[in-house]
């Protein structure tokens, strides 16, 4: 598979969103002139990340959080609880001087999209597209997770990747007491890093470097296969809420 060469342009993507919708929009991306042959160099003395030789799977029940700042002062957590069908993103952070908080969750047969502040929910079906912003760092982290990824595996993908020049290991860091190899790819929006953990495969962290913007996203308090109320996936009560179901019939 090639779900780490595909992540680090995945990670741009999402990253080149987010900007975009904090203002960066209007700047000039960051182009690159594309080279034939991506190239993939290791340090002296590291060890590349090991290969079980087979996928994993994330199980039935995840809990993790997510930290993210970026250098225009945007930062912020994105927590979330997964129980078979069922999800839970809450998400909190401070953008353009002013802290929100947004929680959205899918129990499996309607989706909600709740503020706190005004203690209002809108009710979507199952799986709706317009929960897509509380998927986002979820399938990003599920792809990432199933992927104990060899440097030729991460070679190949970059040289079948249209959008990637190159991909090299960087060096090794410590995170969350993990002792991790540093991926960094660069393609025609700009760069990343992955940080992913040598001893289990999982990344850790991500940077990425997208029209003059970095933005960097850090995951931890990693907790597979927790016991999870099904409590957690449903609204507080008095919620006043507004069906938008009757829209995607």
């Amino acid at each position: 598979m090639k779900r780490m060469g595909f992540i680090l342009v995945l990670v741009l993507i999402l990253a080149s969103l987010a900007i975009a919708a904090c203002g960066g929009g209007d700047e000039e991306e960051a182009a690159a002139t594309a080279t034939a042959t991506p190239e993939t160099t290791e340090a002296p003395g590291e060890t590349a990340t090991p290969s079980p030789g087979a996928e994993v799977e994330l199980p039935e029940n995840v809990k993790f959080t997510m930290e993210y700042s970026s250098s225009d002062g945007a930062s912020g957590t994105y927590k979330y609880w997964v129980k078979g069908d069922k999800w839970k993103a809450e998400m909190s952070g401070e953008w353009e001087g002013e802290e929100y908080t947004q929680i959205m969750i899918d129990d499996g047969e309607y989706a909600y999209i709740y503020d706190p502040a005004s203690n209002t929910a809108m009710k979507y079906p199952s799986q709706s597209e317009a929960m897509a912003g509380g998927l986002a760092y979820l399938a990003m982290y599920e792809m990432a997770f199933s992927d104990y990824s060899t440097e030729a595996a991460i070679q190949a993908a970059c040289a079948e990747e249209p959008d990637c020049i190159s991909v090299r290991k960087a060096g090794t860091e410590v995170i969350s007491g993990h002792n991790c190899n540093v991926w960094e790819g660069i393609t025609t929006e700009g760069t990343g890093k992955v940080w992913v953990a040598i001893d289990t495969g999982w990344p850790l962290k991500f940077e990425t470097t997208y029209a003059g913007e970095t933005m960097t996203m850090e995951f931890k308090e990693l907790d597979l296969n927790p016991s999870i109320p099904d409590s957690v996936f449903q609204l507080p009560t008095g919620v006043e809420i507004m069906d938008m179901t009757s829209f995607f019939e």
